[in-house]
């Protein structure tokens, strides 16, 4: 409401956007300060300069990052009434001094889909999802969700960890990076396990921990000490459904000129969901082979696939199989 003369406010006033037609925009060459920002239901703010808040209160309403940085130099509340409050990160940076909270008593629906969200990494609190008395929702399709490095289980990242409150909340990956300090492989497969973390459709989650490196300056270059990080992403799911006995299915011939014969030894299913990726996990080939009654089925993929080496993945509607085949 203090927007309206177009000009950017001052560092003393406490901004709100309510829902109205004429929703700001802080420009590229624009840098702002306030106390605190509340957005109304059907508000929207969005930041392509910086704004400084020294605390933020998300009364609902939508928030756009592109290409601009939000800092809040304190706790950063996303969600705070019964209003449902929606952020969008494309590019830039999204960063809280403090904690990090993704719905408090509103539910909010944080995608990152792009650029950094992050606390900071010398002062910084946990990032935490859901909990509290709303179900707080993290989509990271792209970019960096970062805790601080040397934050170690629910201090870096607590997920829905208020068992006496009404909040839920989760974290899905598909595309983009998780980066948490440390060694924390097993924290993270128990939020996997616990549906907690989720990949995206027709994905797996992958753990990579990069170990620490120990300073050395007498090489050359001088190496500088790094310490260890646990990144998450999410990846094509290549895996065998154990369901479905290795040797179902047979795939011949290998190598192949591009015409690939699948035999089902049982002929005991429909059509197949055929779809062939490469070693890197992209989709080249997707194809339905309909069910002749002859338990064998056959896929020219000639004059899609060159020369090198595939995964072939086959569906039926109770199964899964994957067979490597190298093309000629």
């Amino acid at each position: 409401t203090n927007w309206d003369t177009g000009v950017a406010p001052a560092a003393g006033f406490a901004i709100t956007i309510p829902a109205a037609t004429n929703n700001p925009v802080i420009a590229t060459t624009t840098s702002a300060a306030c106390t605190t920002l509340g957005i109304n239901v059907g508000g929207i703010l969005t930041i392509k300069g910086t704004l400084t808040p020294s605390a933020a209160s998300y009364t609902g309403g939508t928030i756009v990052i592109d290409g601009g940085n939000l800092n809040v130099r304190s706790n950063m509340n996303l969600g705070v009434t019964n209003n449902p409050s929606t952020v969008i990160l494309n590019s830039g940076t999204l960063n809280a001094r403090n904690a990090f909270i993704v719905s408090e008593k509103g539910n909010c629906n944080l995608n990152i889909n792009g650029g950094t969200a992050s606390v900071d990494q010398n002062n910084g609190g946990a990032i935490i999802i859901g909990g509290y008395y709303a179900a707080g929702i993290v989509n990271l399709n792209g970019g960096t969700l970062k805790a601080r490095a040397s934050l170690i289980g629910t201090a870096a990242l607590a997920i829905q960890e208020q068992p006496t409150r009404s909040g839920t909340g989760y974290l899905t990956i598909d595309g983009g990076t998780l980066e948490l300090g440390g060694d924390q492989k097993s924290f993270v497969e128990g939020y996997v396990s616990d549906g907690k973390i989720i990949p995206g459709a027709g994905k797996k989650i992958v753990i990579t921990v990069i170990p620490a490196v120990l300073a050395d300056p007498a090489a050359t270059p001088p190496i500088l000490a790094t310490a260890a990080r646990t990144l998450v992403t999410a990846t094509v799911n290549l895996g065998i459904d154990t369901k479905t006995p290795e040797n179902n299915f047979s795939v011949y011939p290998n190598p192949s000129n591009g015409v690939i014969n699948i035999e089902n030894k049982n002929n005991d299913v429909g059509n197949l969901n055929i779809s062939v990726y490469n070693l890197a996990g992209q989709q080249i080939v997707k194809s339905v082979l309909e069910n002749n009654n002859s338990g064998t089925y056959s896929l020219d993929a000639t004059n899609t696939l060159s020369s090198g080496t595939y995964i072939i993945n086959i569906k039926t509607d109770s199964s899964s199989h994957n067979s490597k085949i190298v093309i000629k």
